[in-house]
C-alpha cells in the first residue's frame, strides 16, 4: 500500500521529500509536515512562505513537463512527416495517396 504524500499544515500544499543539489546526483532533504508545524509555532510566516514557494515550484515544474511533452510530440510529428515525404518520393506517390494506402493496410 503506497503512502499518501504529506500536505503542508497551513495551505495544504503537497510536500516533497527532497530536491536535487545541482547536477551531481546529491539530494537535499526537505521539511516534512512535522518540521513545518514545529517551525510554524514560533515562525508562522516562515512555514507559510515555504509552502507558497513550494506551490510555485511545483507549478513551474508541471509547466515545464507539459512544454517538454509538447516539444517531443512536435519533434516526433516532424520526423514522421519527413519519413512519410521520403517514402512517398521513393514510391512516386503523393503523401495523401501513401497515407490512404497505409490506412488500408491498418498498420500501427
Amino acid at each position: 500500500m503506497s503512502k499518501l504524500p504529506e500536505r503542508g499544515p497551513i495551505y495544504d500544499v503537497q510536500l516533497i521529500e527532497s530536491l536535487p543539489l545541482g547536477g551531481g546526483g546529491m539530494m537535499q532533504a526537505m521539511p516534512n509536515r512535522e518540521d513545518l508545524m514545529a517551525c510554524g509555532k514560533q515562525f508562522r510566516r516562515v512555514a507559510a512562505g515555504y509552502e507558497i514557494l513550494l506551490y510555485h515550484y511545483q507549478l513551474q515544474t508541471d509547466r515545464l513537463k507539459l512544454l517538454r511533452d509538447f516539444t517531443l510530440s512536435v519533434e516526433w510529428n516532424v520526423a514522421n512527416a519527413k519519413s512519410l515525404r521520403a517514402v512517398s518520393t521513393y514510391v512516386s506517390m503523393s503523401i495523401e495517396s501513401l497515407e490512404n494506402e497505409l490506412r488500408k493496410l491498418r498498420l500501427p
